[in-house]
């Protein structure tokens, strides 16, 4: 969840010890409690003063709740049924940068932009002692897990140990680092204590100060409580780093979705849940597992998706990504067949799947064409290495027996499968930059698309021109494909339409338009029905491939579409930028524009997200989405969304509810109406 009211940055977040209250302290002045089941504010907001609230711990008993403020007061709160009472702690000569209570709940410690740490008695308020020693402000303040030692971090790059309960001084972690710190934290079992250096953060041995690991753009770093993770900060993202089996080689997961600095991150008591505070004035709850205090790497692609193809059943979708990964997907479930098939070093711009289902070929801005096993995803053999520009698209023969790609060096090549060697079919020059090579369905043409602005065809058996170059001035050809009876052949490229030409004449049958940006990709329906384009303006749309009409714009992605294909069956799938894939029931998108005003489903498929709203065709505003749950939204006819979560909206039997009756879905066996949340 998001949970949203501050009105100004939020600087600090604390968990109860029994996980259900969260408290968090900001720049507006005020420290808020949240129901972390609810999200709900149970107890009024909390004010000291009109100052910022800088950081906010709560007691182990659950009872007392400290924060520092710009002044130098600590203010420290006691809960009795459900009110404040307030003691102001008066000491500090500058800002309290950071309090944390003693394990026992009857000690506080806070560091302040005064350079001391002080310590004080929760019974009564009192000053029991100031901590002297560091020449700058302390940044962080911690407690051990058992309470006999208390560490302080600073700016002066030490950091002092006292013990726990007396405060006298306890040597430093001698970790041989001299700039400034600015946040620290025992781990679980006290023996480690981890740093932040503000651009990375260090994991410490105690004792002997050795260093165990560094992490790199990281900040405000927490061990979770079981000490096999750390979450971190960096920039807006909260990142995530595995621990389990050896801390110096661990490996890193980004949570997205904060839109600005984030200040403050921590794990729930139980592991279940991280919170984080941000500068965009909301905290953010993330689910860390099920049942268990794990991180789960999702299943998508780190970078955005560029090319998919689809095997000859329609049960397998492989894609390739800017991440120099090609990944292989149920088409039904949208989880991943196999790992990831690594080895290229650069974005994989274009992948295809053998109509016989046994290979996938990858071609990659390194130069290269890789073949892979389809059932074990083990490489077939040596990369092909005949360009010596980028490879910009790869596509299997009908009968899978040819192999041909296009290269930025202005040149189409035929590989023999079976035998593993260049055919004697070229090299084809053409014009410009090659983007686009496609078969005819019966395997006697070959067509390439380039950067001049022409469609070249040739006889697969002869190499012979089967026509001139069909040409178009101040473009570029991205995607070419044949229709189904090879008389036809699509395009796009530079500018927001598509055309279907006609083999024989040349002659323009169609032009398609709609989009309002670069079309990056087209697609012919196996039965020759439909003609799809993907754009970047982050659409797919659907046209009659015979009249040129249009029938339906898919929205759903967040960035453009790089990528669109038809599956055997019928379905569509595209993948974008926004990392990405997703699947479209034609059928229903077809039947969809010929229903009746009115029409719930239909509404849903037509409506745009405006301003956290899915608003209808004419702009009125449907229903309203949390901030969480915009970039996962599923709506019809989009029938799988592989990508990190997805949010789906469905419509009840009884249809809309909405004006004055949308409390008409209530259902008293519900507490609180949630959104189906798939992760």
């Amino acid at each position: 969840m998001t949970l949203t009211g501050h009105e100004r940055a939020v600087k600090s977040v604390a968990y109860s010890s029994d996980g259900g209250l969260l408290v968090s302290a900001s720049d507006d002045g005020t420290v808020r409690f949240w129901d972390t089941r609810t999200g709900e504010q149970p107890i009024l907001p909390l004010r000291s003063s009109d100052e910022a609230a800088l950081c906010v711990s709560i007691a182990p008993n659950g009872i007392d709740i400290a924060s520092g403020t710009n002044s130098g007061t600590v203010c420290l709160w006691s809960l009795w049924a459900g009110h404040a009472v307030l003691q102001r702690l008066n000491g500090h000569s500058g800002a309290v940068l950071s309090v944390a209570f003693a394990p026992t709940a009857s000690l506080l410690a806070s560091g302040s932009m005064d350079h001391s740490v002080r310590l004080w008695s929760t019974q009564n308020g009192q000053q029991l002692k100031v901590l002297k020693g560091h020449s700058a402000q302390v940044n962080s303040v911690a407690f051990s897990p058992d309470g006999d030692v208390m560490a302080s971090g600073s700016e002066d790059g030490t950091i002092r140990l006292w013990h726990g309960t007396s405060g006298e001084p306890a040597g430093q972690v001698p970790h041989g680092h001299d700039i400034p710190i600015y946040n620290i934290c025992f781990s679980p079992d006290g023996k480690r204590i981890v740093a932040d250096f503000g651009h990375y953060s260090t994991i410490f041995q105690i004792k002997s100060g050795r260093e165990v690991t560094t992490f790199k753009k990281s900040a405000h770093c927490r061990f979770s409580p079981d000490g096999q993770w750390l979450v971190a900060a960096h920039r807006a993202v909260v990142r995530l780093w595995n621990l389990q089996r050896d801390a110096s080689k661990a490996s890193s997961i980004d949570l997205h979705g904060h839109q600005a600095t984030v200040h403050s991150v921590m794990f729930s008591p139980n592991g279940l849940y991280i919170i984080s505070a941000s500068e965009d004035r909301t905290i953010r709850m993330w689910v860390t597992g099920s049942n268990q205090p794990l991180i789960r790497s999702l299943p998508a692609h780190e970078g955005g998706v560029i090319s998919v193809a689809v095997s000859p059943h329609g049960e397998n979708i492989v894609t390739s990504s800017f991440d120099c990964l090609v990944r292989i997907w149920d088409s039904r479930t949208g989880s991943l067949r196999l790992p990831p098939l690594p080895g290229h070093n650069k974005p994989i711009w274009s992948v295809s799947l053998s109509p016989d289902g046994h290979w996938i070929a990858s071609a990659s801005l390194d130069k290269t064409i890789r073949l892979w096993d389809a059932r074990t995803g083990r490489p077939a053999g040596r990369p092909i290495e005949d360009h010596h520009d980028h490879v910009n698209s790869v596509v299997f023969s009908p009968d899978a027996r040819w192999l041909a790609y296009g290269s930025a060096d202005e040149t189409v090549r035929i590989w023999d499968v079976s035998n593993r060697r260049p055919s004697d079919f070229g090299p084809k020059s053409c014009h410009g930059p090659v983007y686009s090579v496609a078969f005819s369905l019966t395997a006697n043409l070959i067509a390439a698309g380039d950067g001049s602005g022409c469609i070249q065809i040739w006889y697969t058996r002869t190499g012979q021109p089967a026509r001139n170059p069909i040409c178009v001035a101040d473009t570029v050809m991205y995607s070419v494909e044949f229709s189904p009876d090879g008389t036809r052949i699509a395009s796009c490229g530079v500018g927001n339409s598509a055309c279907i030409w006609d083999v024989n004449t040349g002659q323009r049958l169609h032009s398609f338009e709609g989009h309002t940006s670069i079309v990056s990709s087209v697609a012919h329906s196996p039965d020759g029905r439909y003609l799809c384009t993907g754009s970047y303006d982050d659409t797919v749309r659907l046209y009659d491939a015979v009249t040129g009409a249009s029938i339906a714009t898919l929205r759903g992605h967040a960035e453009p579409v790089n990528a669109v294909r038809f599956t055997p069956d019928g379905r569509l799938v595209s993948g974008s930028t926004d990392g990405t894939v997703r699947v479209w029931d034609v059928a229903t998108a077809h039947s969809l524009t010929t229903t009746g005003n009115g029409d719930p489903v239909a509404e849903l498929a037509a409506a745009t997200l405006s301003s956290g709203w899915l608003t209808g065709p004419s702009g009125e505003k449907l229903m309203w989405v949390p901030t969480e749950y915009r970039e996962h939204i599923r709506l019809p006819p989009c029938t799988l969304a592989i990508q990190p979560a997805s949010v789906i909206i469905t419509i009840g039997r009884n249809g809309w509810h909405r004006g004055e009756t949308w409390t008409s879905c209530w259902r008293e066996d519900v507490s609180v109406p949630i959104p189906i949340l798939r992760s």
